[in-house]
């Protein structure tokens, strides 16, 4: 009896661990995320957010996306925010990525259950090893400040999100 339960033991924690592997091997990491927290969930249109990735160590074609998080004190249905990207100093683009985060019935377009988070895909980037980019961004609205909006991330990854 106590050899059979052993072996259901076993069999439990073995198919726990296929499990766990199949389902970390399905979500492949970014090549680098970082995310801003707005500590007071305000955003003032003269307080860029900078990110920066020193030191790349590989040399590939990725992915840039821009994501954001708002709370119910957002009170709008759409975010437009601004990105420059430097490549050791050099501005290599400008983009405005804007965000519809809820829908004209007030529904919400984004992810989460505390928050709503949205994210887009913003450019192919060509990454040079050694190379330092920078990220700057910055909302674009006519309201300043913006209240309501807790994090602003970006992601590079080899993957485009679907």
């Amino acid at each position: 009896m106590r050899i059979k339960a052993n072996i259901i033991s076993h069999l439990r924690l073995l198919f726990s661990l296929f499990l766990m592997v199949t389902v970390w091997s399905c979500n492949k990491m970014p090549y680098y995320a970082q995310y801003s927290n707005l500590e007071q969930q305000t955003w003032d249109s003269r307080d860029t957010l900078l990110f920066e990735l020193h030191d790349a160590d590989t040399t590939a074609l990725q992915h840039l996306s821009l994501g954001v998080r708002v709370t119910e004190d957002y009170h709008y249905r759409k975010l437009t925010l601004g990105i420059d990207v430097y490549d050791n100093g050099k501005r290599l683009s400008h983009d405005v990525v804007p965000f519809e985060l809820f829908t004209k019935k007030g529904e919400r377009n984004g992810d989460g259950v505390v928050y709503t988070e949205a994210e887009h895909d913003v450019r192919p980037l060509s990454i040079q090893k050694g190379h330092t980019y920078r990220f700057k961004v910055y909302h674009i609205m006519r309201l300043d400040p913006l209240h309501g909006v807790s994090n602003v991330f970006i992601q590079i990854s080899d993957e485009r999100e679907e």
